[in-house]
């Protein structure tokens, strides 16, 4: 049995495709780069953002590069850019006010705020815009029909 979540789920997915004889059982849960970019996602971008998003795409390692630049200011931008992150979190931590974390967001600025790690390094060659630049599902019925396939998709409601 072979397990991937997230990006893991693509590696995974790719991994079964080359070494098919070693895997009994491919479970890919929340995976991405399954489906393809939409064919007129460009197309939905102002064309401001779309100058912006292909040059930062461009220059930059990846997005997070832009948040790393901020330094200090960086934690303040998150708490205007990403304010539904603190919400989303905030039932976890006992300072929670109105509904809202900023230990959420500080932890979140912080470990993207590092160097780049290896696995960002790698998202950023196997993606374009955040999707696959090679979708698996363009690939993944070239997997031998011997391997059973299972995704898995959902949500945790913690009530």
């Amino acid at each position: 049995m072979f397990v991937g979540h997230s990006m893991g789920a693509y590696l995974s997915g790719l991994y079964a495709l080359k070494n098919p004889d070693r895997i009994s059982n491919l479970i890919l849960a929340d995976p991405w780069g399954v489906g393809p970019k939409p064919s007129n996602f460009e197309e939905r971008l102002s064309p401001t953002l779309k100058i912006f998003a292909k040059t930062i795409n461009s220059i930059l390692i990846s997005p997070l590069t832009l948040l790393r630049m901020l330094g200090p200011l960086g934690p303040h931008v998150m708490y205007r850019v990403r304010p539904d992150l603190g919400s989303k979190f905030a039932h976890l931590f006992a300072e929670s006010k109105e509904g809202k974390s900023n230990t959420a967001l500080d932890y979140i600025y912080h470990i993207n705020a590092q160097r780049p790690s290896p696995g960002e390094e790698a998202f950023r060659a196997l993606s374009d815009f955040g999707f696959a630049r090679l979708p698996l599902a363009q690939r993944l019925h070239e997997l031998d029909a011997s391997v059973p396939v299972t995704f898995i998709y959902g949500e945790v409601c913690v009530c």
